[in-house]
């Protein structure tokens, strides 16, 4: 189709009930057949009949459509202002005939089209017509002249008079899947049927012309038809659907357009009939199966794909990391950066819990590792650390024993929260009267500590000293008069 802009139509997002209908278009007269005394106004208007005796115009799809899919149509229609004596009416008419058909008189244009349903609009009474009102009936293969084909699928409706010279409003919907075919007219749901049309009228095909006809004979009438927006699928179309591994899993969340899928012009459903749309920014937080199509050269494939959608979450750690605490009864003096320096790579961690299930859900995080009591060797709190992919939940045990002192030989203390002081473990709060001495490469004394003050990186005269190495000397003052010796490299 040409000079056609495809978007997707939120027409099917508001016919929740319908099933995929393909892509959406507006009218243009190169996807159209004028035949007859039909001619283009300009570009959205088509006059049928002129005032004018024994007038036949039809507008018709250039291609055929597959009615085994949706189809929706919003339209406008135009009767003239003769209001009594003027004739005939509008019909919109679907055939696998072709896109050459209509006739001029008392049949409204499409008279004698077999096999055919039409929906028409009738301004003029003749004398096998149901009601001298304007009407509204279903007519199958033409039967203009028949009274019974009037009301064989749904009783024909008397509307009031359409021939004001006022655009009148049409919606045809389609409901492939259902067999349901609704008409809703100035806002008005006119009837909504049942009906397998393929098999009662086409001999079980389902490619048909779609258009409208109108005719005048001894009295006229103007008649014209605005197409506003169709949604359909030609039956030429036979686009495969797109590629995609699944499942697909994601740590926290993700968005649709965050999928890997192969192919052009991405859409996404909810079912696997396409019935409801969902848009590309969709959020997805849970475990869920959304079902794919692509459009290529203005074709959806009506075959979707599934794509598994696998929300992770925390990833749980089978391995324990241990922490031996020399005093198990004692409350801890832990906080993050503490905890951190049990592992052999750098890692951040957003929180501790004291379940798995909390962990991941972030619910009852441990407030306060300072002052945090642990009830019993073995007991195990969960440690939620953040990496790029998805975040991982690591299980800490305390246990009892290694009151070995360990001392660092790196820190950073530039407030990142993560490695901030010269941490010596089982030291602090378990050596109460140790002293620690730091020196620069000089041997100038820049730093002397005890229980109650740790070195943060400052000199004794309250600035942060120069990146490089400088030595500790630390004395326990235990009964062993234990004293170590050595070098930290300060970084920022």
């Amino acid at each position: 189709m040409s000079r056609i802009s495809i978007f997707l139509c939120l027409l099917i997002i508001s016919y929740s009930n319908y099933s995929q209908t393909g892509s959406c278009f507006e009218f243009d007269p190169d996807d159209f057949v004028l035949n007859g005394t039909a001619q283009l106004l300009n570009d959205e208007i088509v006059t049928l009949t002129e005032e004018l005796n024994n007038q036949g115009g039809f507008v018709w799809s250039q291609n055929l459509v597959d009615f085994t899919y949706d189809f929706t149509l919003e339209a406008e229609l135009n009767f003239g202002t003769i209001d009594s004596s003027g004739a005939d009416g509008i019909a919109f008419v679907i055939q696998p005939l072709s896109s050459d058909q209509g006739s001029s008189g008392g049949g409204i244009g499409y008279a004698g089209i077999s096999p055919s349903l039409a929906i028409e609009f009738d301004t003029w009474f003749n004398s096998n017509d149901p009601t001298t009102m304007d009407h509204i009936a279903l007519v199958k293969n033409g039967l203009t002249g028949s009274l019974a084909a009037h009301s064989e699928f749904t009783p024909f409706t008397g509307v009031p008079n359409l021939e004001d010279g006022q655009w009148h409003a049409l919606e045809i919907q389609w409901n492939a899947p259902e067999q349901l075919l609704t008409l809703v007219f100035q806002g008005v749901q006119i009837f909504s049927i049942a009906i397998d049309i393929s098999t009662l009228l086409f001999n079980g095909n389902t490619d048909l012309f779609w258009g409208f006809t109108a005719a005048t004979g001894g009295a006229v009438n103007l008649h014209q038809v605005k197409i506003l927006e169709y949604c359909s699928i030609d039956s030429s179309c036979d686009t495969a659907p797109p590629t995609a591994d699944s499942p697909q899993v994601f740590c926290n969340s993700t968005t649709l357009d965050a999928l890997q899928i192969d192919g052009d012009l991405i859409r996404f459903y909810s079912d696997n009939l396409g019935r409801t749309p969902l848009a590309p920014t969709s959020e997805i937080t849970e475990n869920t199966t959304v079902f794919v199509t692509q459009t290529i050269d203005n074709c959806e494939s009506q075959d979707l794909i599934s794509v598994d959608i696998i929300i992770e979450g925390a990833v749980v750690n089978s391995d324990l990391v241990d922490v031996a605490v020399c005093d198990i009864t004692a409350t801890t003096s832990f906080d993050l950066t503490t905890l951190s320096s049990y592992f052999q790579t750098s890692v951040t961690i957003t929180g501790c819990y004291n379940s798995i299930l909390e962990a991941q859900n972030k619910t009852n995080e441990i407030q306060n590792l300072m002052g945090f009591e642990i009830q019993n060797d073995g007991q195990i709190i969960y440690l939620r650390i953040e990496t790029s992919d998805c975040d991982e939940i690591q299980p800490l045990v305390f246990t009892s024993g290694n009151c070995t002192v360990v001392i660092p030989q790196a820190f950073s203390p530039n407030n990142d929260q993560f490695n901030d002081h010269f941490n010596i473990q089982n030291l602090y709060g378990i050596h109460l009267n140790h002293v620690l001495k730091i020196y620069s490469r000089l041997g100038v004394l820049v730093f002397q500590g005890d229980n109650d003050q740790k070195w943060m990186g400052y000199s004794k005269e309250g600035s942060l000293v120069p990146v490089g190495t400088y030595f500790y000397v630390l004395e326990l003052n235990n009964d062993a008069n234990e004293r170590f010796t050595g070098w930290v490299y300060c970084n920022y």
